[in-house]
């Protein structure tokens, strides 16, 4: 199944406007772009459309979908830009026919060499009003309990090498998040940072100076605030362990908020950076403040020759707007090998690198900030012909200023891909969490998807895919069960 988006809203042009005036200059640099339009058409079938327990109906949906990437790596300009149009047709009556745009695009410049460079992301895509609303994963189910979401960013920033192991630098970024459901509270706001630091000298001791300031405006409520300062000294015993001080001030600007190391004041913390063998790297941090630039946690990296061992910890404040402005990613090779972790919004990859989203589903779209404890673990391994990877995650959100209640999610996922021959692909995909609101009624969802891709040359591929979902509830007037069949084939030009 594709994620589809129902309409375009005002600001859905803004960002392909924007990638067009950075694109007619960054071309300059050279000519090595890759641009490839393509067409995309789908024919699915679902026995419930609306994802209801009773009275549910089925329907055949027809999809079209005109489409380009547009992509560069090396040289001064990376860009990693797809765009879709896909038109939809239900013959259910349930169903409303639409026209929907999809974007996810990262560009990233340097200007003037060594000193100004400027980063731009932006999507367009569909997103739950409510985490508790029916999904099975996407949009072409319940559509209705989507909203279209815009996301854009840009931040040019300069920096300037002080003498031989100095450098300063000062960032500026501008983002907005919006949304077409006009009950949901569109924002747009201004980071400022500036930095100095030494940690790119060979010496033992290091030492950086960070100020960082914030602020994200609402349409129709009270502003999101935050201010930090931090001093940071740090000694290298060996090439393997580098250990950091730091000590600072941070205003989160939450009243009253639930825990108290949320509150402002002056912080300390410390983090260690050990690298033990070239297999190995372990990260770890903590603040003695819970802050939304110098989160806390626990990160593990563990690489062999044919898997890779990857553990995740985070705990800080933070927001749906920051969210959907930055995900955290695992990018490996094609075989599943050498996996890092990766905090954009839309990583740049090359052709033989793959990626997985290590999000968990976004919360409700309120106009809220919570305080967010996630844990995260992967394994992929990779064999001659197959590719396996499990995945679990559990999330705590504590919301400081709204009247939503703490929730936990929680979940796991196995895959397993097999290349049958040169030309032809099977994957399974099971899924299975839990959401688990305080004070409301717990939800249990399992789904499983079958694919299976065929290459008919090396522009035209055709896939089959097969796929079964279910909830259970504690409110069994929530529960509902799908499943749904399809055929796509997809021709690049």
């Amino acid at each position: 199944m594709v994620i589809t988006m129902r309409t375009v809203n005002r600001w859905s042009f803004a960002p392909i406007i924007s990638f067009s005036l950075l694109i007619s200059s960054a071309v300059t640099y050279g000519a090595d772009w890759k641009f490839t339009p393509s067409l995309q058409v789908n024919e699915d079938y679902t026995n419930n459309l609306e994802l209801t327990k009773e009275n549910k109906e089925d329907s055949f949906i027809t999809q079209v979908r005109p489409g380009f990437s547009l992509s560069k790596q090396g040289g001064r300009v990376q860009a990693d830009i797809k765009y879709g149009l896909q038109h939809v047709e239900y013959s259910s009556d349930q169903g409303s026919d639409s026209n929907n745009h999809q974007l996810t695009g990262t560009l990233k410049a340097e200007l003037v060499e060594q000193h100004l460079f400027v980063d731009v992301d932006a999507s367009i895509s569909q997103e739950l009003s409510s985490n508790l609303a029916a999904s099975n994963g996407n949009n072409l189910n319940n559509a209705s309990s989507r909203t279209d979401t815009t996301t854009f960013s840009i931040s040019p920033y300069w920096q300037q090498r002080i003498g031989d192991d100095t450098t300063a630098g000062v960032r500026l970024t501008y983002s907005e998040v919006n949304f077409d459901d006009s009950s949901t509270t569109d924002t747009d706001g201004i980071d400022i940072s500036f930095f100095t630091d030494t940690q790119s000298n060979s010496g033992k001791i290091h030492w950086g100076v960070n100020v960082d300031a914030s602020q994200s405006e609402r349409t129709a409520s009270v502003d999101d605030e935050s201010e930090n300062i931090s001093l940071s000294v740090g000694y290298r015993s060996s090439a393997q362990l580098d250990t950091t001080l730091t000590y600072g001030f941070v205003d989160n600007h939450v009243d009253n908020p639930t825990d108290s190391s949320a509150d402002s004041g002056d912080f300390w913390g410390l983090s260690v950076n050990w690298s033990p063998n070239p297999r190995t790297n372990i990260n770890a941090s903590y603040n003695s403040r819970l802050q939304s630039v110098n989160d806390y946690g626990l990160s593990v990296n563990y690489r062999r020759k044919q898997s890779t061992w990857t553990v995740n910890y985070t705990e800080s404040i933070s927001s749906v707007r920051q969210q959907l402005l930055n995900r955290l990613y695992l990018v490996c090779d094609s075989d599943g090998s050498n996996c890092d972790f990766i905090s954009d919004n839309n990583p740049i990859v090359s052709p033989d690198q793959i990626v997985i989203d290590l999000n968990t589903p976004i919360p409700s779209i309120i106009n809220d900030r919570f305080i967010q404890k996630g844990l995260s673990g992967n394994v992929v391994i990779s064999g001659k012909k197959s590719t396996y990877s499990i995945g679990l995650f559990a999330q705590e959100r504590e919301y400081q200023t709204g009247t939503s209640p703490k929730e936990t999610n929680i979940g796991f996922n196995l895959g397993w891909n097999v290349k049958l021959n040169g030309r032809t692909n099977f994957s399974v995909l099971y899924d299975r969490s839990e959401l688990d609101p305080e004070g409301g009624s717990k939800d249990t969802f399992n789904q499983i998807n079958f694919n299976l891709n065929r290459n008919l040359s090396p522009e035209t591929s055709i896939s089959l895919v097969a796929n079964a979902s279910e909830r259970t509830s504690d409110d069994t007037a929530r529960e509902f069960s799908e499943y749904g069949v399809g055929i796509a084939l997809v021709r690049n030009f």
